[in-house]
């Protein structure tokens, strides 16, 4: 089932234009740290005990459901729409970028990067996901959370002559 995605500036636009409903999928921690006033929170983990915030079955006007980038969302409104929601997915575009890597003799950081990118992809669907934080907080031991499935990273891009050039910083990616 194809869910229809509008860009963060569309959305934008139509809340200023007037009411919209809005479901915020993020997490606790970060639905604390900042949030649209007028969203309702409903963690993705909790979406299908929560699907009365999605709205009416067949409802004509949408339900616009948000996350950080737009895959929590996007696995949200799969979901949802299987149950018969009206969902739109509020996603964030990115231009393509292209990368070249040197790698070691071992491989160690090839296979570093390989993991790397390989979780980019993770989850693929709203069951992956639910069931990677239910196998986190079944195996977690004190002090550990769901939330350790986030961790701060760095890529710096160096220049041809190997220094560093510019640094970028990944606050809280799923990992």
């Amino acid at each position: 089932m194809a869910i229809p995605e509008i860009s963060v500036d569309e959305l934008l636009l139509l809340k200023a234009a007037g009411e919209v409903r809005l479901v915020d999928v993020r997490e606790d921690d970060e639905w604390f740290d900042s949030h649209i006033e007028s969203a309702v929170h409903v963690a993705l983990g909790t979406v299908p005990e929560r699907l009365d915030a999605f709205g009416d079955d067949g409802a004509t006007k949408p339900t616009y459901v948000i996350c950080r980038v737009g895959g929590r969302s996007y696995r949200a409104c799969e979901f949802a729409a299987a149950q018969g929601k009206n969902v739109v997915n509020s996603k964030l575009r990115f231009e393509p970028v292209d990368f070249s890597f040197r790698v070691d003799e071992d491989m160690k950081n090839y296979m570093e990067l390989y993991e790397w990118l390989s979780g980019l992809g993770f989850p693929e669907s709203f069951t992956q996901y639910s069931n990677f934080i239910n196998q986190k907080r079944a195996t977690s031991v004190a002090g550990d959370s769901a939330e350790d499935a986030y961790s701060d990273g760095s890529l710096i891009i160096m220049t041809s002559a190997q220094n560093p050039n510019v640094r970028l910083s990944f606050k809280t990616a799923f990992i």
